[in-house]
């Protein structure tokens, strides 16, 4: 069996856990290995144990070398990786309802800073918009187009007037 080397940033329980969250899952997907962070529960029967034990290792051991020491610290008495994979979100996947408001006024008072890209304004609405999608409630396509014409900068206030308005401005 070929080794896959993949490069992930190690989680220092700093930064931005649901990116690194989806970064692992992808290296588990790739490796064939991502049934290891499911429920145990409902795993599939058909599974044989050499390869429940084989993804078990591949999965423990991209979860241990991508977190830092003081992560790893607060995880090392979980025994599988279902439970340490569990154990990481309940510490680090803020959904209590303080954070859900705090990330609703976040997302709904953005403003863009006329001081950075636009790439970066975006980056910036994006990141809250995952957030916000993250703890289960859903922002169609049109508010979030809302959220971003009202963030723009009073510069762009041609292209907020085109954007709300539609004279003259065809997306297709």
């Amino acid at each position: 069996m070929a080794v896959a080397r993949y490069e992930i940033e190690k989680f220092t329980g700093n930064g931005d856990f649901q990116l690194w969250m989806n970064r692992i899952q992808e290296a588990l997907a790739f490796q064939k290995a991502l049934r290891a962070i499911e429920d145990p529960k409902t795993s599939p029967t058909a599974i044989t144990d050499e390869k429940k034990q084989n993804m078990e290792e591949v999965a423990y051991e991209a979860l241990i070398l991508n977190i830092s020491n003081s992560v790893l610290r607060q995880v090392i008495s979980e025994n599988t990786t279902y439970e340490v994979w569990e154990k990481l979100k309940k510490l680090y996947l803020k959904k209590d309802v303080p954070n859900k408001r705090y990330v609703r006024e976040k997302l709904f008072s953005f403003k863009m800073n006329a001081l950075k890209s636009l790439d970066a304004n975006l980056d910036k609405f994006k990141k809250l918009a995952i957030e916000f999608a993250q703890m289960g409630i859903s922002l169609g396509e049109d508010d979030e187009t809302t959220i971003v014409i009202y963030s723009l900068h009073e510069s762009y206030k041609d292209v907020k007037a085109t954007l709300k308005y539609g004279r003259g401005f065809n997306f297709y």
